[in-house]
């Protein structure tokens, strides 16, 4: 059961002050508001926005369905056994530089790159998350 967002037009935004300021290379994981979030070599900014340290960065949550709001175009959906994740498209993109997505299945990954580019980045400020329903 979803628990923290009940289906009114309500919202639940996620910081990363349940999260260190120095990205770990390691598999860790959060839980706010019965929310439960897997991170990968990401960390908090100093005011609350997650950061992904380089290209092997990652957030997963696999309870979330509907609204999502985060600063990056590349969130995907969780890949079934044998399968390649899919890029979800996002609904929109705002003037804050924010994407809005429509999550049909329950469960995501972000990311700061797309999964195909091989060029190298770092630091890549993806914001806080917001769920809506």
């Amino acid at each position: 059961m979803v628990t923290g967002c009940i289906p009114n037009g309500g919202s639940i935004t996620f910081t990363a002050d349940l999260i260190g300021r120095t990205p770990v290379q390691q598999e860790k994981s959060f839980t706010y508001k019965g929310h439960k979030f897997i991170y990968y070599n990401v960390y908090n900014d100093g005011s609350g926005n997650f950061v992904m340290a380089d290209n092997t960065s990652y957030i997963v949550n696999k309870d979330i369905q509907f609204g999502l709001r985060v600063k990056s175009p590349f969130v995907y959906n969780l890949a079934k056994e044998g399968e390649e994740p899919v890029l979800i498209d996002p609904t929109s993109k705002q003037e804050d530089g924010y994407y809005n997505y429509a999550i049909r299945d329950f469960g995501f990954q972000i990311r700061g790159i797309g999964l195909s580019v091989s060029m190298l980045y770092s630091d890549i400020n993806i914001g806080t998350i917001t769920h809506w329903c």
